[in-house]
């Protein structure tokens, strides 16, 4: 084999490993949510900094949170009654199962009648 031959090899081979760790390197995101267990009338519930450590305790990293609700599902006004309040966090695809084990659960995993919209948390 010639010097060129072997030289273009060289290249084809470095190219393609260079893909490999490109492709690897890209991670997808995942958006997941818990309920904040607050109910109407009430001040109560879960709060925001205390879900968040659920995630930073396992060592999930995540975006900034945000808070929502889902739609498309209906709630009796009753004082004492559920809320559809949620906490909404991205994280990395490989947490999600970790995310599973501690309570939250992936917004696509909503029925296809149910989605979410996201409010300022106050």
């Amino acid at each position: 084999m010639n010097s060129k031959a072997l030289l273009m090899l060289c290249v084809i081979f470095m190219v393609s490993c260079s893909d490999d760790l490109a492709n690897d390197s890209a991670v997808k995101l995942v958006t997941i949510y818990i309920n904040t267990a607050k109910t109407q009338c009430n001040d109560d519930g879960l709060s925001l900094e205390e879900t968040s450590s659920y995630l930073t305790d396992a060592n999930i990293e995540f975006t900034e949170p945000q808070c929502g609700y889902i739609t498309g599902a209906n709630y009796p006004a009753v004082c004492g009654g559920v809320t559809s309040n949620i906490y909404i966090f991205t994280i990395q695809e490989p947490d999600l199962l970790e995310s599973e084990n501690l309570g939250f659960a992936g917004l696509s995993s909503l029925d296809s009648s149910l989605g979410y919209e996201t409010v300022n948390c106050s």
